[in-house]
């Protein structure tokens, strides 16, 4: 090979490798690294050096094609970069001498020459000679790399002469030295560059290394020769003395630098270091399993460059020792955490295994443990794995067992724990003895009072062990708690002064009432000598609240602020009668005629002589084909069973074994056909035996079919006397009008076409309420009214005095959280009453003390002065009516139930009432006395005012077809009826339409009502203009009292209509803009209980036997039948029949045809609507007038415009006039109820106070959409609104809108929910408003009260980034729902302060404007009110700023 080629061309050097070589006896038992350092620079790779490079052959591998005969070794070619950027191609060839294995000699080859010779060839020639790779090479050729050497005679260009440095044991230095000597002496002859390598630099010796540069600096050798220190073991310079020779030879080229070994040595290492933290952190990220597989594993890391360069550098083998250590280092920390997770269960579980200090002290450990071996649930909580150990068990590791490795358990570490628990419950035991001590020692201490500080009190503990011993921590909550005790029961007492002294508060019940702070002064100055006042002597903020909290309730009465929550008596009357509510329904037996659900059918049978049964049912088949009636969503099957004689006989019994009637349709036409009827019924439902308590609650309807052959008189008569029919019967009579003009209005000549649905609905609603006790039809008529009061918190169960009523077989209870009723049957004055008893407190009982009712039953504890007092106090301004005392005691007596016994009975005997004590319940009827004397009350209140009415009625009978009730007969019944409280029999008794009493919760529900809100006047005859009408009528100058024709008549109130709560029942007067007594009149009669079509009202036939009647303000059913009041009703009552049919029929409107335009005076447009009213009065006469001249009267026009708004001849004729009405109407309708809602909310908010925050009851989740919209429909409503309209508006949300348009708003809400705001009449301030009211209405805050405490303390962090961190944190522990909504509103609110130049409001004034209503702190006094005011402003503050961070992960600002 040519020693210099073109640059273009590859350089290419062929350099020999010479050393010390020879037998053992030469060159020593190691050789002095030629064949590693040539294994270095040809194969660098870590992997690719062996250290195994003996001399010693067999005569085979000598021979081989490797060897080949050969004492010299062809390493192979190797290409190194020089540092132009030239590749340079370094053959190797190593010259030795190789020795026989058997013999140790050496081998004979080609040519037998010496060493000294062999080496310092310069032309060397080899056929077919192999490259070397390693001695497992030999005689495997074909199993690795084959290079050939070169072909030809081959220059070598340079010599590498290797001397060990090292100390050798087997060989001398001067032996080497003197042996290096003359090889390099032989070398220099042929002129070629030399380079001495200083092998085993590692281990070298520094005087080996002088002797070496010694030799090297002879004058023969010119110091022509460099030295290179090398390490072929450490990698380190075995590069260096090839490129050194390469530049010898290549004289264009730069010498290399010749480093030291320790300065390359210390090169190499960084690099060491750097692969192996690289590959240390490859394995650390990525390798995280101890259960990793190097097989696996090694081909995803060979992926990585650290990985690569670490196995360069060190090699596969010490990477899989890396790799290995690391899982076996992720293994350790698995068993570590899981060990330590173990150990944190330890104390957890000894306190359940060994709770107190006698289930753990004096036991060993080794018995604790048998003892847990030994529990039931041993192989729940613990694994054994015998026969080894937990950490060694693979399969143990892997699994997902939670259970505690026995052997851990019983370890020399948990015994540890185990004597620390015992410590500690030792500790504990002593700690708690000594707290109770102190406890002790604070409450026995007559000088502490309720307020007092530690610190002051501290001169009564010193020097007590149990003070002593504690920590400060611990006497502060120990001290804390007994005051929190001490203070409690002080405010307890207190509070019972302030009833037991309710004669100082009389003058405040009156809402009307201001007090002022110089009054509560009064009161606390006439109270604070008492001792119950003296205790709270440290506490003066304490007895301020308590004192307004009480003014304020006695003045608004509202359960959810009762101070004796949660022992209210409205929630122990519910508590104690939802059980028996369900128990009565669960044990009230199941009529037999109740409709089974599941077959939907029902079975009539029809009663009526002469054919008409069967003509009834042809009509009912006309009405509903396929025999099908609808009827609440539902669909039932019609079945029928006709009654045409004796019902005596089984043949014509009412039910057979195959038929059981669900309502009984009695039908009849004249004289002889209702003569059949009374026969029936008189058997039935009449009968004077216990056979009619078979047919009991079985729904009836009385129907009165047409006979043209009957003259009118007979009509009349049989009209009167289906009336009293129906009254004994308690049913449903439905009559035709007169239909001798108007036969067309009749349908197969015998019944009017509303009277079969009208029959059918009825029948319907009776089957509903007897499936149900809670049914909304169910309507049971209660002939008495009793209200029962309790004192809230007297220590007697309400069982007590409940438990006469409970016992009764005909006791029905209802109850929920509104209203508490017992309704049953019983015999008074050996007539059967249905009576119900209305149970309350004290403070709810004030809300109906105006209100109809017929006695009272007044309880109180004969233990507690308070009971007494509010007993005495309410007595004071309760009506004259029958009243019973109950005194509820025990057998037990002392002074104080002796006296309070004694005081009872002066107050029931002062105001003539009766007085009885629990103890005498078991000798007689408790309440029978007081039933009787009501109803005796009752009669003779009828007979000291039954002249009067009576004689009215005659008139007005008399009078009925030509002339009218004049006005001052119209002016005394009016008087009469809104006449004082004193006398008993309160016009409102007509209020109850026939429901149990809390189906008219609007009464209950009204704070105080002095009067009726509206009292029916109507006309007596529509053919002549009533004098009433008279424009100098004083009674009816109050109203507008021109009508249009068809109008109901109403006469407001003179007295203010006060707050009232909204009712929880529909069609109550709150809902309805007709008056109670006016639905009253126009839906159910109050002893009848059912509809009566009836156009036309002749003379009444009153019969003395008119059955049962209920206790009625002022006059008997037969007796109201006949007044000018009675008369009037035939305009509501048809009105009322068609909406009714309309409805059934999916068509009409009840609420557009039920209301009356009539604005009530005092409303906003009562002056307009007077004129336009006016008017029509003027029009009316005029068109009176007219209609005498030809002879028509008022009765027949109203037929015609009956006839013509009910019936017509043409469907689609009426469906478009159906729909015009309708469009026509709904503007009306939404106009009146606006007007409606207006009125009503007026009359509310004159009740309304801070102290009376009644609340809607429900939580933010109540008004959720779904879930996937968690913003309610009002908030969203209110707030885009807002955004629309009111970003510029000054002062919005801190200007409050008008209240009364805010309740227009909630009320057009509750009426349509996609109302458009803009079409309401409400300003923003009142939008504003109202939205804070939602959230003010909620029962809990936006902003949970269990994470105030959190949010003060991380707004108590200075560093900005962190309490914002930390808000965060803590707003993001709100329920979903409160979330979204608190984001919404917050980023409304934003919205609001971005507009501040126009509108005022920055975020500070929203915040004060709006914390207290989101979050709602706990605020016990002042101070509290300062410091969490501040927090929560600043929180406020925070949130609407920074609610792109809170709420949308943007940075904050």
């Amino acid at each position: 090979m040519a020693s210099k080629k073109d640059a273009s061309v590859p350089h290419s050097y062929v350099t020999a490798v010479v050393g010390l070589s020879g037998t053992e006896a030469v060159k020593g038992t190691m050789g002095v690294g030629k064949g590693c350092l040539c294994n270095r620079f040809v194969r660098p790779a870590e992997d690719d050096f062996y250290t195994d490079h003996s001399s010693l052959l067999s005569a085979a591998d000598f021979n081989g094609q490797v060897v080949n005969n050969d004492h010299w070794l062809y390493w192979g070619p190797t290409t190194r970069m020089a540092d132009d950027g030239t590749e340079q191609t370094f053959h190797v060839v190593e010259q030795t001498e190789f020795l026989d294995d058997t013999t140790f000699t050496p081998l004979r080859g080609g040519k037998t020459e010496s060493y000294l010779k062999r080496c310092s060839q310069i032309r060397i020639q080899s056929a077919d000679k192999l490259m070397y790779i390693c001695r497992d090479q030999l005689g495997l050729e074909d199993q690795f790399e084959r290079v050939k050497f070169p072909t030809g005679k081959v220059t070598v260009q340079g010599f590498i002469c290797v001397v060990d440095v090292s100390r050798s044991q087997t060989r001398s230095l001067e032996a080497q030295l003197d042996f290096v000597n003359k090889v390099l002496s032989t070398l220099m002859k042929t002129k070629k560059p030399i380079v001495v390598a200083a092998s085993k630099m590692d281990e070298g010796s520094e005087a080996v290394i002088l002797e070496v540069q010694k030799l090297l600096g002879k004058r023969e050798y010119k110091s022509s020769i460099p030295l290179v220190e090398t390490s072929a073991m450490s990698n380190v310079n075995c590069e260096l003395p090839f490129l050194l020779l390469a530049s010898l030879i290549d004289k264009t080229r730069a010498r290399p630098k010749i480093s030291s070994f320790a300065e390359s040595d210390r090169v190499r290492q960084e690099r060491l270091d750097v692969a192996r933290q690289a590959y240390g952190n490859l394995l650390s990220s990525n390798v995280t399993d101890y259960r990793a597989a190097w097989p696996k594993w090694k081909g995803e890391l060979s992926k990585y460059d650290d990985f690569n360069h670490f196995v360069e550098l060190l090699g596969l083998r010490r990477a899989r020792d890396v790799f290995v250590n690391r899982v076996a280092q992720l293994r350790h920390e698995y068993i570590t955490r899981r060990k330590a997770e173990y150990l944190r269960r330890i104390p957890g579980l000894l306190e359940e295994f060994f709770p107190t200090l006698s289930s753990a002290a004096g036991r060993s450990w080794k018995s604790c443990v048998r003892s847990v071996v030994q529990r039931p649930d041993f192989n729940q909580r613990f694994v054994n794995s015998p026969g080894q150990s937990w950490s060694d068990d693979d399969d143990f590791l892997e699994s997902s067992d939670q259970r505690l490795p026995l052997r851990l358990f019983a370890s020399q570490e948990v015994e540890a724990i185990f004597s620390q628990h015992v410590k500690a419950l030792q500790a504990e035991v002593k700690r708690q003895e000594f707290k109770k001590q102190f406890a002790d020692l604070v409450s026995i201490n007559k000088n502490i009072l309720p307020g007092a500080e530690l610190a002051e009190m501290e001169v009564f503990f010193l020097g007590r062990d149990c003070y002593d011993r504690l920590s400060h921590s611990d006497r502060s909550e120990v001290y804390r708690k007994v005051q929190m005790e001490l203070r409690d029961r002080a405010k307890r007492e207190f509070l019972e002064l302030l009833y037991e002294r309710m004669d100082l508060f009389s003058k405040y019940e009156d809402p009307d009432t201001p007090i002022t702070q110089e009054d509560v002064e009064v009161l606390m100055g006439l109270l604070r000598s008492e001792p119950k006042c003296r205790a709270l002597s440290r506490c003066e903020e304490d007895r301020k609240v308590i004192m307004l909290n009480h003014l304020g309730f006695l003045q608004y009465p509202i359960k959810e602020q009762c101070p004796y929550r949660p022992n209210c008596m409205e929630l122990s009357l519910q508590k104690a009668l939802s059980a028996k509510q369900k128990r009565s329904q669960g044990n009230a037996a199941v009529l037999d005629w109740s409709p089974n659900p599941e077959e939907k059918m029902i079975n009539l049978a029809i009663v009526g002589a002469q054919g008409l049964a069967g003509h009834l049912i042809n009509e009912i088949r006309d009405h509903y084909s396929d025999d099908e009636y609808h009827f609440d969503n539902k669909v039932y099957s019609l079945d029928y069973r006709v009654v045409e004689g004796n019902v005596s006989l089984p043949q014509n019994s009412l039910k057979t074994p195959g038929f059981v009637p669900q309502g009984v349709l009695c039908v009849f036409s004249s004289f002889d056909t209702l003569a059949f009827i009374i026969d029936s019924v008189n058997k039935t439902f009449l009968a004077a035996n216990d056979d009619r308590l078979q047919y009991e609650g079985l729904p009836v309807v009385l129907i009165k079919a047409y006979d043209r052959n009957l003259p009118e008189k007979e009509h009349l008569i049989l009209r009167e006397n289906g009336f009293e029919l129906a009254r004994s019967l308690r049913c449903e009579f439905l009559d035709v009008p007169e239909p001798s003009e108007h036969e067309h209005l009749l349908i197969d000549g015998y019944f009017y076409e509303t009277q079969v649905p009208l029959a059918m609905r009825d029948i319907a609603i009776q089957m509903a309420s007897n499936d149900c006790v809670d049914s909304p039809y169910k309507s049971p008529f209660g002939d008495m009214r009793l209200l029962m009061c309790h004192m809230c918190a007297d220590p007697f169960s309400v069982d007590t005095v409940l438990q006469p009523f409970l016992q009764m077989q005909s006791c029905t209870v209802v109850t929920n959280d509104r209203y508490h009723v017992i309704q049953f049957d019983t015999y008074i004055s050996d007539v059967k009453r249905k009576v119900e008893v209305i149970l309350t407190s004290y403070h709810e009982a004030t809300l109906l003390r105006d209100e109809y009712c017929h006695g009272y039953i007044l309880c109180y504890s004969v233990k507690r002065k308070a009971s007494c007092s509010i007993l005495q106090s309410f007595m004071s301004k309760m009506p004259p009516v029958p009243c019973l005392v109950v005194a509820v005691n025990d057998s037990i007596h002392n002074d104080v139930s002796i006296s309070l016994t004694n005081k009872g009975r002066l107050i029931a005997e002062g105001n003539h009432s009766l007085f009885i004590t629990t103890n005498d319940f078991h000798n007689q009827s408790p309440y029978s006395r007081l039933l009787k004397e009501v109803w005796d009350y009752h009669e003779r209140y009828l007979t000291k005012h039954s002249d009067s009415f009576n004689s009215m009625a005659m008139d007005s009978s008399i009078n009925s077809a030509t002339s009218a009730a004049s006005p001052d007969m119209v002016s005394q019944y009016s008087s009469t009826v809104s006449g004082s409280r004193k006398h008993w029999a309160d016009s409102r008794g007509a209020l109850y339409l026939g429901g149990t009493w809390a189906d008219n919760n609007d009464i209950y529900y009204k704070d105080r009502i002095h009067a009726p809100i509206a009292e029916r006047i109507e006309l007596l005859d529509y053919a002549d203009p009533p004098d009433a009408l008279s424009d100098t009528s004083e009674e009816y100058a109050l109203v507008q009292d021109a009508l249009p024709a068809g109008k109901i008549q109403r006469v407001q109130s003179t007295f203010k209509r006060d707050f009232q709560y909204k009712p929880a029942f529909p069609q109550t007067d709150s809902e309805s803009d007709m008056s109670s007594l006016e639905r009253s009149a126009a839906m159910r009669s109050p002893v009848s209980r059912r509809r009566v079509l009836n156009v036309r009202n002749g003379p009444r036939v009153t019969s003395p036997q008119m059955g049962r009647r209920a206790l009625s303000p002022m006059y008997t059913r037969s007796e109201a039948s006949s007044t000018p009041e009675r008369k009037s009703n035939s305009l509501p009552r048809i009105v009322l029949n068609r909406v009714n049919a309309d409805l059934e029929n999916g068509t009409g409107s009840a609420t557009s045809i039920m209301r009356s335009e009539t604005p009530s005076e005092g409303s906003e447009s009562a002056g307009d609507e007077g004129k336009r009213l006016n008017a029509d009065v003027k029009r009316n006469r005029s068109l009176r007038a007219l209609r005498r001249k030809k002879g028509e009267d008022e009765e027949q026009s109203l037929l015609e415009r009956f006839k013509n708004s009910v019936t017509t001849n043409d469907p689609d004729k009426q469906r478009r006039k159906s729909m015009k009405r309708k469009q026509k109407e709904e503007t009306k309708v939404l106009r009146e109820k606006q007007k409606s809602v207006q009125r009503k909310v007026k009359s509310r908010l004159k009740r309304q106070s801070y102290l009376s925050n009644r609340g809607s009851g429900k939580t933010l989740q109540d008004y959720v959409q779904n879930e996937g919209q968690l913003i309610p429909m009002f908030v969203e409503l209110c707030v885009k609104y807002l955004e629309s309209e009111a970003l510029s508006v000054e002062g919005i949300y801190r200007v409050p809108g008008n209240s009364t348009q805010v309740e227009l708003l909630k009320e057009m809400f509750l009426h349509d929910k996609e109302i458009e705001i803009a079409n309401i009449e409400v300003n923003v301030n009142a939008v504003a408003t109202a939205l804070k009211g939602f959230f003010s209405d909620l029962s809990e805050p936006l902003v949970p009260i269990h994470l105030n405490q959190e949010l003060v303390v991380a707004d108590s962090i200075p560093e900005k980034s962190s309490r914002l961190l930390a808000l965060r944190g803590v707003v993001k522990k709100l329920p979903p729902a409160n979330h979204e909504v608190l984001r919404y509103l917050v980023t409304h609110l934003y919205r609001i302060s971005k507009n501040s130049e126009t509108n005022c409001m920055d975020s500070k004034n929203l915040a004060i404007c709006w914390w207290p209503t989101i979050i709602r702190p706990t605020i016990s006094n002042v101070d509290d009110m300062r410091t969490m005011g501040k927090a929560m402003q600043d929180i406020s503050i925070t949130l609407i700023e920074q609610h792109g961070f809170f709420f949308y992960n943007e940075h904050e600002v």
